[in-house]
């Protein structure tokens, strides 16, 4: 075994399409190579096997399959129900009046007796071998407790001779319906049980000494005694109603070993987190960019640190795939300080056999769980909102926030509210960069988190790595190209003569194509007219970070096929993020994007725009130098008209501006009112403008209808003679 990994002697390792066998390891781990064919031998180092076989440049094959070890994880034992206690008589009684609750029987001897045989109980419960009698049952439905309130105080509270309740049976009834009042409702408090219980005692007490004809008044309970009886009643049903599951397990339920692993890679956890630090851009260094985004993969066995990925993409199949790439890859080029240890981290990578993730949309898509199948590794989702099931890596995370990112400048440590009481701007003190924080968590993990002796394990995580790999050795992929196709956002698309279409872009090779429609459109499904078709649907996966090629899944020869982009200059170094930003952009300026120029301008473009925005914008007013003046000028047109010259011309017309007839002084002049409330407002004040008028001609017209009887004319034959014959008035002197 070499340097704790499982690469012994006799393993074949393949290097530029040629066939190597380890025949020999030295004491200084020099490793000798000799080729399967005959002839050639030569010694490379550890490091520099593990460097090519990091650049995907070398495949390792073991001489003979070995049967993958069985990993059987200890079963942990079911928490105690809550409440449980001693007397188990009581808490069987306590069961079957809850079961009760949910589905009352008729409360004969016949339907009890049937109701207490056919309840079901724990194993442990069951092996005590009694149940209650339909009598006790009947009895313990009256007067113990209420319907939704059997705590177990009642099933075992019995009273000495001579010692009676100072409350009469209605107060005591009362206070245990107040007491399931206040257990309903998260906002209730035992002050707004206590005034409401205050009231319906006075209702109830007035109302039956009324109807039994008592004078004294009842003992009313308390305040400290109603909240004793409620704080008694207190059980894991009431809890949960009130505060919620999480709560009601915190308070009830123990905590277990948890989670157990007895080999390295046997088990990781991957989770993501926002860093609580902001980042400076890097060009100038005073720009601030905002928190980035940490995802990591511990061990659950050692507690190392086995993948680290950090970047500004929020937590996406990317983010995640790149985590897993790390884990599944040597890090020898992490370290370059001598001082550092990092020829002892090259060798922490190997092939986990159970991830566990949460239940985020980058953890539950197709894309992670086609990877995981592609890269035959389990995967495990933690329960929804339960994250103490992930406590390793939540408590890793706690363990970076108090040792790294709230000692930087431009750290969080507060929430927004906090942060402004005690007057902390992280802005103003931002000045690290992406790569700094890189290099300053990976020193932390090296030099300190790692060293230290870790308390969930008792050891420092590098001694148990150490210990526990040269024991069982560390599983790792014989061809680190595999991840590269394995590890990515996948699709369906459909392959023809012209490659596959996709995302608005082209990827086409004639002679891949060719091969892949040969394999693939034999086995394709044929419609009702049974007739051949050139095309076929193919499985195909993108690299979030790079566009410049896809991976198309061949089922015939079992392994994905590369199909370049046509449009390469613009694909080189543009994400899948990146495109389709750009793709939108195109579409609302309704430009044609479709040729490599106009692909290439508009990144071009973009990323101007991305440069000149990352700096300080100007002000409002110092923009206001750039805005075009609007002129004052009036736009009223005047015309006069004058009599002509003795030599037919007319005379100058004088002209006055339109600001010497002003007599509004300083009044804010009408304009077009901007914004959609202001453009609503002034189309409702013309619409009821047009309105008003219209009542205005009406009202005119109805007021012309109604006197034009009542008009005269003084000299009706003069008028009849102006206006002729035509017409035929009716003329009267009236």
């Amino acid at each position: 075994m070499i340097s704790n990994l499982n690469i012994q002697v006799k393993d074949v390792v393949i290097y530029e399409g040629a066939e190597y066998q380890i025949s020999q390891v030295t004491k200084n781990e020099q490793i000798l190579l000799e080729s399967t064919s005959g002839g050639d031998c030569f010694l490379v180092s550890v490091n520099e096997l593990l460097t090519k076989y990091a650049d995907r440049q070398l495949v390792i094959v073991p001489f003979e399959s070995r049967d993958q070890r069985t990993r059987i994880g200890e079963v942990r034992p079911t928490a105690p129900e809550p409440s449980a206690g001693k007397d188990v008589r009581a808490r069987i009684r306590q069961i079957l009046l809850q079961e009760f609750d949910r589905n009352p029987v008729p409360l004969s001897d016949k339907s009890l007796n049937k109701f207490i045989a056919t309840a079901s109980l724990s194993k442990d419960l069951d092996q005590e071998g009694w149940r209650p009698s339909a009598g006790t049952m009947r009895r313990d439905i009256k007067k113990r407790g209420a319907s939704g309130h059997r705590p177990m105080s009642l099933m075992k509270r019995k009273q000495r001779a001579g010692c009676r309740s100072p409350f009469r049976p209605e107060t005591r009834f009362l206070m245990s319906s107040i007491a399931r009042w206040f257990y309903a409702a998260r906002h209730r408090s035992i002050s707004d049980a206590y005034a409401k219980f205050c009231r319906l005692h006075a209702y109830l007490e007035s109302r039956e000494c009324r109807r039994l004809g008592m004078t004294k008044k009842w003992k009313r309970p308390s305040y400290e005694t109603l909240r004793v009886e409620i704080r008694q009643s207190e059980s894991f049903e009431f809890v949960e109603a009130k505060y919620g599951v999480k709560e009601a397990r915190r308070r009830y339920s123990g905590v277990g070993e948890g989670m157990r692993a007895d080999r390295p890679l046997d088990i990781v956890m991957i989770d993501a987190t926002v860093v609580d630090t902001l980042l400076v851009y890097d060009g100038d260094g005073e720009t601030v960019l905002g928190r980035p985004t940490l995802t990591i993969g511990i061990d659950v066995c050692t507690r190392m640190i086995v993948g680290l990925f950090i970047s500004f993409e929020p937590p996406s199949i990317y983010s995640v795939m790149n985590c897993v790439k790390d884990i599944l890859t040597p890090k020898s080029d992490r370290f370059s300080s001598p001082h550092q240890h990092s020829r002892s981290l090259a060798y922490v990578f190997g092939k986990p056999f159970l991830i566990i993730v949460d239940n985020g949309l980058e953890n539950v898509g197709s894309s992670f769980q086609d990877s995981m199948r592609d890269l035959n590794m389990n995967v495990e989702w933690a329960p929804v909102k339960t994250p103490t099931y992930k406590a390793i890596v939540e408590r890793f995370f706690d363990t970076l926030n108090k040792n790294v990112f709230h000692k930087l400048g431009g750290t969080v440590p507060y929430g927004v509210k906090e942060m402004r009481e005690r007057e902390i701007d992280p802005a103003k003190s931002a000045c690290m960069t992406l790569q700094t924080l890189r290099d300053v968590v990976n020193q932390f993990i090296a030099e300190i988190y790692q060293m230290q002796m870790h308390s969930g394990i008792g050891v420092a995580p590098r001694l148990k790595w150490n210990e526990l790999s040269q024991k069982n050795g560390i599983d790792i992929i014989q061809d680190l190209s595999a991840i590269d196709d394995a590890c990515g956002y996948v699709k369906e698309a459909v392959l023809t003569r012209k490659g596959i279409e996709t995302e608005g872009l082209v990827f086409n090779d004639l002679m891949t194509t060719s091969l892949l429609l040969k394999d693939l459109i034999p086995l394709a499904p044929r419609g009702r007219n049974r007739r051949a078709t050139n095309s076929v649907r193919v499985k195909i996966k993108f690299d979030p970070s790079d566009i410049s090629s896809i991976r198309v899944w061949n089922g015939v020869s079992g392994q994905y096929v590369h199909l370049p982009n046509t449009h390469s200059a613009y694909a080189a170094g543009t994400s899948l993020g990146l495109h389709r930003i750009l793709k939108k952009k195109a579409i609302e300026e309704q430009q044609a994007f479709f040729s490599d120029d106009e692909r290439y301008a508009a990144k071009s473009k973009l990323l101007r725009s991305l440069e000149r925005g990352s700096f300080r914008e100007l002000g409002r007013k110092s923009a206001k130098r750039y805005m075009p003046q609007r002129s004052n000028a009036s736009p009223i047109v005047e015309t006069e008209e004058a009599s002509p010259r003795h030599d037919g011309n007319a005379p100058l017309v004088p002209v006055e501006l339109g600001m010497e007839k002003r007599t509004d002084c300083d009044t804010k002049p009408d304009g077009f009112l901007r914004g959609r409330k202001k453009a609503l407002a002034t189309k409702r004040e013309k619409k009821k403008r047009k309105i008003q008028e219209m009542r205005e001609v009406e009202h005119a017209l109805s007021n012309s209808r109604t006197n034009f009887s009542s008009v005269g004319i003084d000299d009706p034959v003069s008028f009849m003679a102006s206006v002729g014959d035509d017409w035929d008035w009716e003329v009267s002197n009236g």
